[in-house]
Order: C-alpha cells, then structure tokens, then sequence
C-alpha cells in the first residue's frame, strides 16, 4: 500500500464494470489503513502528554472519544492496532 497524504495520492485505477467492485474493495482498504494510522498515532501522542502531564480530564476524554469514532466508522479492530 502508499502512504496517503491527500485525497491526491490515491491512484487512479482504470476500470470496466467488472473492475469497479475491486476498485472500491482497494480504496476502502487504503483508506482503512490510513484510518488504523492515525488511531496509533493518536493513542501514542495521547500517551505521552499524559507521561509529561500535559493533559486533563478533558482532553484525555477528547482524544479518546475522536479515537472511538474512527474506531466505529472504519470498524477497526484491536487486531488492526497492533
């Protein structure tokens, strides 16, 4: 898979009516892995403002409740975030 930056990095696949279904398999794919990206990013960043005390209740209720609805829209697993 590519690292997706922008919408513009997804690469363009040409397709014929029998191709199309394959190609929405591929970009819910790319986008799921980008998805599963930023939860690990997120939970890492989460982690350590919470080490250097940089966090309250708030925000830690923040990062979790933004983390959770990717978690839900992208169905991510706790397999996918290992």
């Amino acid at each position: 898979m590519t690292e997706l930056k922008t919408l513009k990095d997804i690469e363009v696949h040409e397709a014929d009516e029998e191709d199309l279904t394959n190609n929405v398999e591929w970009f819910k794919q790319e986008i799921k892995a980008e998805a599963i990206k930023w939860v690990k990013t997120s939970k890492k960043e989460q982690r350590k403002l919470i080490k250097d005390g940089e966090n309250d209740k708030w925000d830690a209720g923040y990062w979790k409740g933004f983390q959770q609805n990717f978690i839900d829209f992208f169905n991510i697993t706790e397999e996918d975030l290992k």
